[in-house]
């Protein structure tokens, strides 16, 4: 019999973990942002295009296939303040280029890989748009105005990925500890070429049903657990520039230490639109925007801040990451001369479609 000094937990077994509502019917993609969200200024890079249509009709030219999915991820989604993209947080633009499995035979990935920056290159010149491309690895790169260069990140993957990688992904764990790898285009990961249902997925015309069967085909649960591994790896890669290497070189090297603090200021903006806190999203924005214009570093009190940061990332409600496979109902417009129309819940946007309004990377009150 237990006395009054028996300090043993009640519950004879622990509490289970409770999964959030996820949609019962087939899933349907909803984008955040329009393809003009990704326009290239002609006041920074010699001429207005967009990026979106330029990697069209590069992919198009090369594989000779009309349909594929186009996917930007990174800064240039997310640093953005009232819609505007803050070029000057934007150091690379990463790039998914999603084309058929059939449509990339005959050679290597990293071959189709450093053919596509190249096709890219001539598509950008062909436009006036400022490049530069090098001699080395052939890697596309913005010339803005002042001459700062900024990178294409190209990816390219089979479109059958999207689904394969959600497979993959409970293969793989996430860790602290820092670790170098290849290049992508010599051996890919596929659980990162994975559907993640928070970022901007353009289709081709010619590709527009076969993206739409292939989100409708996937399993709820697979599609919440790729959402948990993004989440959770992109938290760990934040953790791991707290390795002794990367706290030493930032003691003696003002360069290196800006450049850390800038991965993990850039790691929480992308957690913080994947947990729809707005209130973090605008003052890490803003910590990133001081951190570009020179203003000083005070190391310990970045890294005090920093991992008070993370350590309440480490805990995310479930619910907020499910909130990405139920599509609200939205007015849409057409960039055309069609009037507003109101589209029901569970319909996507479709080609020259664009969403009215935009809660989550709004930001009315700076």
């Amino acid at each position: 019999m237990g006395s009054h000094g028996d300090a043993r937990p009640q519950h004879p077994v622990p509490l289970a973990y409770r999964e959030p509502a996820l949609p019962t019917g087939p899933l349907a993609h909803r984008n955040t942002l329009p393809r003009e969200a990704f326009d290239l200024p002609a006041e920074r890079f010699g001429t207005d295009s967009n990026l979106i249509d330029c990697l069209a009709s590069a992919l198009d030219r090369l594989t000779g296939q009309p349909e594929h999915v186009i996917s930007p991820v990174g800064s240039i989604v997310y640093a953005r303040r009232d819609g505007d993209l803050l070029w000057d947080l934007v150091h690379d633009a990463d790039v998914w280029c999603y084309v058929p499995g059939r449509a990339l035979k005959g050679r290597s990935l990293q071959q189709w890989h450093v053919a596509l920056q190249v096709e890219l290159h001539r598509e950008l010149v062909a436009r006036g748009v400022r490049t530069r491309l090098t001699w080395r690895n052939r890697y596309v790169n913005l010339v803005d105005v002042d001459g700062r260069l900024r990178m294409i990140e190209l990816k390219i993957a089979q479109q059958e990925w999207l689904t394969e990688g959600l497979a993959r992904i409970h293969h793989r764990f996430c860790g602290v500890r820092a670790r170098r790898g290849w290049a992508y285009s010599l051996r890919p990961r596929l659980e990162w070429a994975a559907y993640s249902a928070f970022e901007n997925h353009f289709s081709s015309l010619a590709a527009e049903q076969s993206f739409a069967d292939t989100i409708a085909s996937l399993d709820p649960r697979d599609v919440m657990r790729g959402l948990r591994f993004v989440y959770h790896e992109n938290l760990a890669s934040a953790l791991r520039r707290f390795g002794p290497a990367h706290v030493v070189e930032s003691q003696v090297h003002r360069g290196r230490a800006v450049r850390n603090r800038r991965g993990v200021l850039k790691k929480l903006l992308m957690l913080s639109v994947m947990r729809r806190d707005e209130d973090l999203r605008r003052r890490v924005l803003q910590q990133l925007q001081n951190l570009a214009a020179g203003a000083p570093l005070r190391l310990r009190d970045a890294v005090q801040e920093s991992l008070a940061d993370l350590t309440a990332m480490s805990d995310v409600d479930a619910a907020a990451l499910a909130d990405w496979l139920h599509p609200a109902s939205i007015d849409i417009r057409r960039t055309g001369p069609s009037s507003v129309q109101s589209h029901h819940v569970g319909e996507t946007p479709g080609r020259g479609e664009q969403l009215i309004g935009s809660p989550l990377l709004d930001d009315p009150t700076t």
